[in-house]
This record gives structure tokens, C-alpha cells and sequence, in this order.
């Protein structure tokens, strides 16, 4: 038997169509809602480990910015935030220790007495609840000081509780760390006289946030073949309580006084290093030198002159360097002359300094080019500098279109005359150039200090050195004949002239 199947007209289909796209409609609407409400919310917390490693000075607080970021679309609403460590049974929040609900200011100084039994503090976040929006962050600080007879709970943590999607607490973990010593002196080197017996205070510090522990201190000859122990006899120079101070330990921001002693027992230069080691990871041998060698603390500054591009209404940059040459540090201090010019001293450098024994500073300068090219004097003063005629250096500062400049050019910033016997003589050469593009005039070559009349001084001392003309002198050191202890001796050679540069200073030495 057959069944006829009936047929719909265009009426009926029609009637059909639109009923299912009514029902995918609304459908569509209900998912639309569903989906909206299921936009994430998620919390981004930065960092999520922390590591607090105390100072050493004052109340040896530290302190370090969480923040939290809603990451999501939807708000993020943020309902808690606390401190919590291990307890007797179980977590326990530290509420007595979250200045907000203390009520405390966050600039409040932490002496012992501001929340005495808390190390670990929640110093600042915001008041709750609190809503973030898309992209928007709140900053949360937390802050650790050591306080005598008060533990820090195990296991501390910054929990923060919301409605995030990715987790509703989210943690941020609290490494307190002991930190690590940093072993440092007062002086990188030590010099004595060269004769008779002298001792020197040598603070040993440590700069670091534990315990620095001394192992041993040693005195020991690097340079043997140059400079030799006496024949059969010891290292002329000693450490007192050198016994003592094995297993010494200095506390976070404190120092040990040592006391470095040096007895020649010949004639000549003598030298040795003095090392500690210690527990310091970055230094375990901390070295100091000591040296009855006399050396001038001579400051180089290059180049001389300083010059300058100059293009209507830009700024050229240009490096400056100083050179220590001495075992002292030497501390200068700079201005530029005139003031108000368009000369001036990066903002980001310093404008005075202290350049370590053998070490260098590099500074730069600005000149922002007007519609005329200018000049001007980068003026360095320092009273520590052996070579700084009257404690100052002028340094010209100019551009490519400057006008003509007087400048004075020296071979050499120290003559030696080390090793010369009691009644015999040395000598040495000292040329200088008019290495500028007009003459100068010197007007006086001498010997200056304390012991001058040792030193004597030929060459034509005065008159008109024209561009690229050079001069030379000779200098002779006498070491007299009826000395009874050979010493060291020093003296400046100054040569004085209209040189933009100024008056130049070179150091004489003579060591046994």
C-alpha cells in the first residue's frame, strides 16, 4: 500500500521559515546575555615572590611595591587584602600589622615603638572593598625590619581575595632574606714616610646586611722580584692583633679599627699588600696596598681643550675624562665660567666628585649652539690634586668658529728621579709647545716647595713661544751626600704663561 505524502504550500512554508528564525533569535539574545556575563575578570599580581634583604643603617627597614592589575573585561572587585603566616594552628593573618587598619600613616617612621611586636608590615594598599576596572592597577606596599627578640612568622604571604576568574585568592610570597656582607676600607691604599717607624689607622667596613666574618689577615709580598723582604729579615710592614683578628666579625654597617704598622730596614721603596678574607662572596680576598712609596696624587683631565660642534640651535654633548695617578682619592668640584653661557654640565652627572686612587670619572658637557659660536672655562678646583696650580684647573671649552687660543702643551705631569745615591746627581727633560693657533708668553719657570733647593732648573725660562714652537728644560736632582737616612723628596715645577689653559704644575719625585 502506498502512502501519499502531503505537501506544504508556499503559505505553510513560509509560516515554518519564520517560526525558526523567531526561535534563533531568541536563542541568540539569551546566549548574548549568558556570554556577557561570562566575561573574565582576571587579577595580574607583580611580583609574585618577593625577596626583603634589610638595610644596614638606621631602622634597616625595607620596603617593596606589589601591584595588582585587573587583566580582564569585566570590573574586578577586590574584597581583602592581608598578611598571613604559619601559626600555632595553622594560618594566621597579621591585621596588626596593616597600617590602614591601624589607621597609621604610611609615612610613619618605624622606630621600635610603631608596631612593636610586627617585622613584617602591610605599609600602604587601598582601602577596601575596591573596584578595578579593564587595565587598571593598584599598588600594594610591604615592608620588613628586624626588630631584637621579635620572630617573623613562618611562611609569611600577601593574600589578596576577589571575584577574579583565575582565582578568587591569590597569593604573593615574602622571602625575608639575612642579605650578604660587603667587605670595603677607608682607603683603597696606604702610604707611609719613607724613613723611621709609622702606623696608620685602617677601618675595615661592612657595607652589606649580615655579619661579615674575618678569617685571616695577611701581609704578602706580590711583587717579590721588584720588591723584595730584607735579607734575613721580615716584611717590614705588620698588622697588630693579627691573632685576635681571626674569627672577628663585623655587624651590618659597622667597621674594625686596624692598625697597619711600617719599619723599614733598608734603603729603597718597599710594598706589599695587606689581605683579608673574609666571608664576602664577591671579594673572599679583600686586598689593600701598602707602600712606603712617595707618588703624587696627580689629576689628568683629557682633552684639553674641550671642543664643541657648533650648528645654530642644537646641542652637542661631549665627554670629559679625569684620571687619578695617585694612591689618594681626589675629590674636585666643577663650574663653568661665564655661568649663565650656553656651556653647561649634564644634567644627569655630577658636578663634584671623587675620582679613587688609579681611577677615572668621566663627566659630560652641553653646549647648546645659539646663533653665534661661544666659549668658555670649564673651572675644576681641588685642593687634593698635587698638579692643581693654586688647587684649580681651567679647562677651555670651545666650537670649530672659536677665535684664536694660547695653549700650552707638557710632555710630561711628573719627573722621577727614584733611586739616586746619597751625593750623586740625575737628571731629566721637560718640553712643552704652544699647541695653540696664537703665541704665548711665558712670563716664569720655577721650582716650588719645601724641598726645592734640591732641584735645580736650566733652559730659557721666558719670552714668546709661537704656534707649534717647542721649549725644553732640565731639571737635576742632588741627593745630598751627608744624609743619614735615605728619604723621599718632592717639589713642583710651575710654568707660568697667558695660556688659556692656565698656569701648568708638574710634580718632581725622588724616592731612595
Amino acid at each position: 500500500m502506498f502512502i501519499k505524502k502531503r505537501s506544504l504550500n508556499y503559505t505553510q512554508k513560509s509560516l515554518l521559515l519564520s517560526s525558526t528564525l523567531l526561535i534563533l533569535a531568541m536563542l541568540l539574545v539569551a546566549c548574548q546575555g549568558d556570554f556577557k556575563g561570562r566575561k573574565s575578570n582576571n587579577i595580574a599580581m607583580d611580583p609574585r615572590d618577593v625577596i626583603l634583604v634589610p638595610g644596614n643603617i638606621g631602622t634597616r627597614e625595607v620596603s617593596e611595591v606589589i601591584e595588582l592589575r585587573n587583566t580582564g573585561e569585566a570590573a574586578l572587585d577586590i574584597s581583602d587584602i592581608y598578611l598571613e603566616v604559619d601559626g600555632a594552628s595553622g594560618r594566621e593573618r597579621l591585621d596588626a600589622c596593616d597600617f590602614e587598619r591601624q589607621m597609621q600613616d604610611p609615612s610613619t617612621i618605624l622606630t621600635p615603638d610603631v608596631m612593636p611586636t610586627c617585622t613584617l608590615i602591610l605599609r600602604e594598599r587601598p582601602a577596601l572593598p575596591i573596584s578595578l576596572a579593564t587595565s587598571q592597577l593598584k599598588q600594594i606596599v610591604v615592608t620588613y625590619r628586624p626588630l631584637d627578640g621579635v620572630e617573623t612568622g613562618l611562611n609569611p604571604e600577601l593574600v589578596v581575595e576577589s571575584n577574579a576568574s583565575n582565582g578568587r585568592r591569590i597569593t604573593a610570597t615574602l622571602n625575608i632574606s639575612s642579605g650578604l656582607p660587603d667587605v670595603s676600607g677607608n682607603v683603597s691604599a696606604i702610604q707611609f714616610p719613607s724613613s723611621g717607624r709609622s702606623s696608620e689607622n685602617y677601618l675595615l667596613r661592612n657595607y652589606g646586611t649580615s655579619p661579615l666574618s674575618i678569617s685571616a689577615v695577611n701581609i704578602v709580598l706580590n711583587d717579590p722580584e721588584n720588591f723584595p723582604a730584607p735579607a734575613g729579615g721580615s716584611i717590614e710592614f705588620t698588622v697588630d692583633s693579627t691573632e685576635e683578628l681571626r674569627g672577628s666579625s663585623i655587624d651590618p654597617g659597622g667597621y674594625l679599627r686596624l692598625i697597619v704598622s711600617y719599619e723599614p730596614q733598608d734603603d729603597g721603596v718597599d710594598q706589599a699588600h695587606m689581605v683579608i678574607e673574609s666571608n664576602d662572596p664577591d671579594q673572599p680576598q679583600f686586598e689593600v696596598l701598602l707602600t712606603s712609596e712617595a707618588r703624587p696624587a696627580n689629576l689628568e683631565i683629557m682633552p684639553t681643550p674641550v671642543s664643541f660642534t657648533h650648528e645654530g640651535g642644537m646641542t652637542d654633548t661631549q665627554p670629559v675624562t679625569f684620571y687619578n695617578t695617585g694612591l689618594r682619592p681626589i675629590n674636585a668640584f666643577l663650574s663653568i665660567e661665564p655661568a649663565d653661557g650656553p656651556f653647561r654640565i649634564n644634567a644627569a652627572d655630577n658636578d663634584s666628585f671623587q675620582v679613587d686612587l688609579q681611577g677615572e670619572q668621566i663627566i659630560r658637557l652641553d653646549y647648546v649652539a645659539g646663533p653665534m659660536p661661544a666659549e668658555a672655562t670649564l673651572v675644576v678646583r681641588s685642593d687634593d690634586a698635587d698638579n692643581a696650580v693654586n688647587g684649580e684647573f681651567r679647562i677651555p671649552l670651545v666650537t670649530q668658529l672659536s677665535a684664536s687660543l694660547k695653549l700650552l702643551d707638557v710632555d710630561v705631569s711628573m719627573l722621577s728621579f727614584d733611586g739616586v745615591a746619597a751625593g750623586d746627581s740625575a737628571s731629566a727633560m721637560v718640553s712643552i709647545t704652544s699647541a695653540g693657533d696664537a703665541a704665548v708668553n711665558l712670563s716664569e719657570v720655577v721650582i716650588e716647595g719645601s724641598d726645592a733647593p734640591l732641584f735645580t732648573l736650566t733652559g730659557d725660562q721666558s719670552g714668546m713661544l709661537a704656534p707649534g714652537d717647542t721649549r725644553s728644560f732640565e731639571v737635576t736632582f742632588s741627593r745630598p751626600a751627608d744624609e743619614a737616612v735615605a728619604n723621599a723628596y718632592l717639589a713642583n715645577l710651575v710654568i707660568r704663561s697667558d695660556s688659556d689653559g692656565g698656569d701648568v704644575q708638574i710634580s718632581l719625585i725622588a724616592n731612595p
